[in-house]
Parts: C-alpha cells; structure tokens; sequence
C-alpha cells in the first residue's frame, strides 16, 4: 500500500514526531510512506507560526526564521525514518503564484464561495483566521481578514500540488496531522474527491495523555465527533473494568492537576482571594454556569464543517446570560456563579480579548445580588467550584461530560453542538423547556447512575478510540512535584552536559516497534474509520464488580481532590457513600 502523508507543519514537533512514529508502523508492515513536507512552499502565515507565537503582522525575518526551524526538524525526520520524501515548493509553479496572488485581491465575499475542482476552499480557508483572531461575526474583517487572505492563498498552491501528485504517484490512502486546520483538510478533502481515503491524526483526546497517545480518524475532526456519538448506542450497555475506569478518570485528575491546557489553573494554586466566591451562602443552593468561546463554534460553521451558531432557545450567551439574571431574581433560595471562559482573554499576554468578552462585561453590570462572576483573573480552578455545585448548566462545553462524570445534574441548551451524547445530562429545546429542566435539576441529588453512563462514555471516547506511541505504561506519580522536578533536572543535564535537544533525545529513545502497531495496521488496511472499531462489541450488563471499580475511581478523584485543595470532596463523598 502506497501511503501519502501531508506535513505542512514539522516545525511543531508535537505533530510531526507522532505522525512519524505513526507512520513508521504502516513501513514496518510493508507499505510504502511518501512525505509530502513544506520546504518553504507555504508562505507568509502557518500552523508552526502561530504555534511559535509568531502574528501575521510579524516582519519577514521572524517568520523566516520559523520556516528555517520548520525544514530542519522536516529533515530530522525524512533522515531518520526514511521516508521518500516530495517537497510541496517542487509542485509548485509561477503560475500558480500569480493566480493565488490575483486569486486573493478579491471581495472577501466572493472568496468565501471560492471553490477549485469541486472543493470549497473558501469556506476552508476560514477556520484558522477565525480562531486566531478570536472573530465573533460571520462577516470576515480586520485582522481576520487579513490571515484569511494569507490562509487562501497556501491553501489553493496545496490543493494543486495534492493534484499534481496523485497524477504522478498511485498513492492509495492519505494521512495528515488534525485535518480541521486549513492546508491539511484541503489536502484531506482534494483526496476524497479522488475516491481516496484520508486518515487525520490528532493527539489524545485524554489531556493526560497528549504526549503519549494519538487519536486516528477517517473523517476531519468535527465528523469523527458526530460518527462516535452515532455508534455510542452500539457500545453505551458494555460494562467497564476498573483500569478502564481509571485510564478515563486520568482525564479528570489531570484536569484537576492544570496540566494539558494551557489556560487550566492547578487546585493547588487557587487563589482564596476571589472575595465572591468567599461571599456565597452555604444554605442557598448553588449554580455553575460555564460560559463557551465562540471563535471555535464560530470558525467551524464558518468553515463549512456543519455546525452552526443558530439556536431556538437562546440566540446567544448573552441572551442567555439575561434569562440567567432573571431566573435569579425569580427564586431567593440559589446562588449562580458565571464562569467566563478562559479563552475570552489573552494568555500570559499573548493573543488579544475576544469581542464576546466586552458585551459580557456590559451585561454583567446590571447582575442581580445573588449572581457572582469568576473571570480568568480571578485563578479560581473550575473544580473548585463544580465540586460544591448542585446543579452545572453549560451551551457547548465540555465542562458538562466533566461534571456528569462525578454525578453533578447537567442541563444545557446546545444540543446539536455537544462533542458528546446529549443523552448523558439533560438538553432543553424551548425556553419553557429549559427553565423546567433547571427547575427540576435543583431538586436532584448528585447520582451515581450519572456518572456511571458518562464513565462509559468516557472509556469509549478517551480510552477506546486511541493508541499508544511510546509503549509506557502510566506512572500515577507523573505530575507530582517531585517528578516535575526530576524532569527539569534530567532535562538540564542532557542539554546542557551532553547538548542533546529534545528532538534529537526523542529520537533516539523512540520505541523500535509500537505495541499498537496492529491496531494501527488493522486500522488503515481494513479501512476502519476508528481504533474503536478494531475491538469487539460484546454487550455486558453493569455488576456489583462495575460499580465497585466506579467507586473505587471515584472515590480516588476524591482523594486527589484533597491532596491538591486541601479540603475534602464532600458531595463526592456523600454521593459513593449513599449508593453502596
């Protein structure tokens, strides 16, 4: 089997070495890896640019330098893998500089219905732009405009040359790194339209896994969500086993730990000044409202990924903010914290505030008394708040798998947009319907049958839908200071004593054979469109021994609760406790 990867992106080393690894395994079977790498093809504005923190208003001397970082590590790995290797600048002609160049001084309207052999790079070319600019509108302006452009014009050169290759090679599949991004779904979909197949990888869906797992697709990622929530029914009545269980609640405490996103505070670095969460009544019960961003959501209907913003039951977060307040006043026995989401604001001073922030910040000036409001400043983690709250009530966060995993009631108003079964909390579709649901929530108790179903869930999205690519077995003390600190100071001497960077080290500690490698195979030579695919479905009943191993899980997230806080996780306690 001919297999053709696209590797736009090797300057980010978190994409290209697992790809590699990946890719490695289909060689040792017998097939044949060609390695379609950038060279300098790509120009101006990139994935690895703006992973290097690097704008599309940078000089040219800032981004050569990204483009230099790029080819070195792309011929780290052609070298060390021996992959044959095809440069995307050498399918690349004058000519097709000057149409992209002529291509892109058109009205941004008509370029969003831009289409080139049947595929809408247009709409493609939206999804980074939106997302970088943090664009809250449908109408592409300022500086989303500005990255649009530069992302169009990449995106139509790689759409040529993904043509001229498969003219001259019989390739069979494809593979590329997270195919929602612009050049790579381009690629995905220029394959598709060819009849050919096209694999996007990602890295685990797990936060405590992204450096030692891979997520494998055959769809673009915004569909591999929807296929896996289609075959939920097919695997919803398997029981789990408690190292399931715990390679899923991995994800919790890792969470829990700050560590996989860069924007999640550590429980043990809360900050107790937050002086209005300090003023909530014990008596009253207590709401959490996450907020969600709008430039992914955005970005993807923009994109023409199939998900849209329109809703019938609010018709935005801040209308919904607005009934919020109004349900408050209504009812002197709750208490509602509003969690803005984190990525409404720069990150250690990078990035810029999202529109969306400053009509929150209008709108939050006429709360009611008994509504509180937790901002990115305020370094209050978010389960320091969900594991006090009665009732969660999300849009489209995934806060919402998080909170029914532990048994928290969960309503949202976001049906269609969830990345998980809307079957696992509860999901309105009026207003009428909505204020029900969270009428009747509040008179729930944490459940044990809840976090149950989110469990399998979670084994089925985290656990069962993933492979390994370093054959290490977890190390529950991973994480810890101690180990933090051993890591800094191995990492120290073999730069600074034997100056082995960590490209190199990675290479010559990858594993010789992955332990996954037939699932791999199996995975891409049967043409299955998951790992989860590979396993068999035997429907199990839940037993005494399924819940005992939940509470055992449980009851461990309890404990690293404590360990991190430094206060005891009450209701989680209550709630194993009660259903023994």
């Amino acid at each position: 089997m001919k297999v053709l990867c696209f590797a736009p992106y090797d300057g980010v080393w978190r994409f290209n070495f697992p790809q590699a690894l990946f890719l490695n395994a289909l060689s040792q079977s017998g097939d044949e890896i060609y390695y379609l790498y950038c060279d300098r093809g790509i120009k101006n504005y990139c994935m690895t640019m703006a992973a290097s923190g690097i704008s599309i208003d940078d000089d040219s001397e800032r981004k050569n330098a990204i483009c230099n970082l790029c080819c070195r590590q792309s011929k780290q790995i052609r070298d060390n893998f021996k992959f044959n290797s095809i440069s995307l600048n050498s399918l690349i002609n004058q000519s097709d500089k000057e149409f992209a160049d002529k291509l892109i001084l058109r009205k941004t309207e008509d370029l969003q219905d831009f289409h080139f052999k049947d595929i809408p790079i247009g709409k493609i070319a939206a999804y980074e732009a939106l997302i970088h600019s943090k664009h809250i509108d449908l109408k592409i302006n300022g500086q989303a405009e500005k990255i649009y452009r530069a992302i169009l014009y990449n995106c139509y050169l790689v759409a040529v040359a993904s043509l001229r290759i498969l003219k001259s090679y019989k390739i069979d599949v494809g593979v590329t790194y997270h195919s929602a991004y612009s050049y790579n779904r381009v690629f995905q979909e220029t394959l598709e339209s060819n009849q050919l197949s096209a694999y996007s990888l990602n890295t685990s869906y797990n936060v405590a896994e992204h450096d030692s797992h891979l997520v494998v697709t055959k769809d673009n990622p915004y569909q591999s969500y929807r296929r896996q929530i289609a075959d939920w029914p097919l695997y919803k009545d398997i029981s789990c086993s408690q190292e399931e269980f715990h390679l899923a609640a991995r994800h919790l405490t890792s969470l829990m730990s700050g560590v996989g996103l860069a924007f999640l505070v550590s429980l043990n670095s809360s900050n107790s000044n937050f002086n209005e969460y300090n003023s909530l009544t014990p008596e009253k019960k207590l709401i959490l409202v996450t907020l969600s961003s709008y430039d992914e959501l955005l970005a993807t209907e923009v994109a023409g990924f199939g998900w849209s913003r329109e809703n019938l039951v609010f018709s935005s977060q801040i209308e919904w903010v607005k009934w919020l307040f109004d349900y408050a006043k209504s009812r002197d026995d709750i208490q509602i914290i509003i969690r803005v989401h984190p990525r409404e604001f720069p990150f250690n001073k990078n990035g810029n505030r999202s529109a969306h922030s400053y009509q929150l910040e209008r709108i939050f000036k006429i709360k009611p008394s008994n509504v509180f409001i937790n901002l990115p400043s305020d370094r209050i983690p978010i389960y320091e708040l969900m594991l006090k709250a009665d009732v969660v009530l999300v849009a489209w966060s995934s806060a919402g798998l998080e909170a029914s995993m532990l048994g928290i009631p969960v309503v949202t108003y976001c049906e269609k947009v969830l990345l998980y079964p809307s079957s696992l909390i509860v999901a309105a579709n009026t207003e009428s319907e909505y204020r029900i649901a969270v009428d009747a929530a509040l008179t729930e108790s944490w459940s044990i049958d809840k976090a149950l179903i989110s469990f399998r869930w979670a084994v089925f999205f985290f656990v069962k839908s993933r492979v390994s690519i370093n054959n290490v077995e977890y190390l529950g003390w991973r994480g810890t200071h101690l180990w933090k600190y051993l890591n800094r100071r191995l990492q120290f001497i073999r730069r600074r004593l034997f100056k082995i960077s960590n490209e190199k080290w990675d290479l010559l500690i990858k594993p010789n054979q992955l332990k996954d490698k037939e699932k791999i195979i199996e995975l891409v030579h049967k043409g299955l469109f998951s790992f989860y695919q590979t396993q068999d479905v035997r429907v199990t009943q839940s037993d005494k021994n399924e819940l005992k191993a939940l509470h055992s899980v449980l009851g461990s997230i309890a404990a690293h609760y404590q360990k991190l806080s430094g206060k005891p996780a009450i209701r989680l306690l209550e709630m194993i406790n009660g259903s023994k």
